[in-house]
């Protein structure tokens, strides 16, 4: 029933490498052909790289990403319905982001298992904005995003006074080591 029903979903393929080298390595899933995915997946859609990644996942009603990198990153911050999936045992954490990939768990964003995240979005995909913008949704993106993805027009300045403080800690440090 699930292969079924993810056949009946509008799906793009977009291969790598990104010619445009605007970082969109994946809109669905991680293939490395347009032949292989033709092959396995004759429904799918290719993006030919018309446009850039931004305005394709823009355009998107929901992105699947196969990996923790900028895309994800992107889809987060710029409040896009995002699922993500990957085996955390190949992949390197703060011990501080274990919490917010709970929340991302809770919330139906982040799963272990390409399978699992394709229930997802076969559940969610004919209501997705009901899904994605509901309080817990939000609430878990918006906290994963203040610590891990914050985007600020006044990002330089905020990055000045980071960077400021963290040179007056390390002064600091330094100080108390020579006494």
């Amino acid at each position: 029933m699930l292969k079924e029903r993810l056949k009946t979903l509008p799906v793009k393929f977009r291969q790598l490498p990104d010619p445009a080298g605007d970082c969109g390595d994946t809109l669905v899933f991680f293939l490395n052909s347009q032949e292989q995915a033709a092959e396995r997946f004759p429904q799918v859609a290719v993006d030919h790289h018309d446009h850039s990644f931004g305005y394709q996942m823009n355009r998107s009603r929901i992105v699947v990403v196969d990996h923790p990198g900028t895309i994800f990153l992107k889809t987060m911050a710029a409040n896009i319905p995002s699922v993500i999936f990957f085996d955390c045992r190949h992949w390197d954490f703060r011990p501080e982001a274990e919490p917010y990939l709970d929340l991302l768990r809770q919330a139906g964003i982040f799963y272990d298992t390409p399978q699992a995240a394709a229930r997802q979005v076969a559940q969610v995909y004919d209501q997705v904005d009901a899904w994605w913008l509901s309080r817990s949704v939000q609430d878990s993106r918006k906290g994963f995003v203040n610590h891990f993805a914050l985007s600020s027009p006044d990002w330089n300045r905020q990055w000045v006074k980071a960077i400021t403080q963290e040179l007056h800690e390390v002064q600091a440090r330094l100080i108390t080591m020579s006494l």
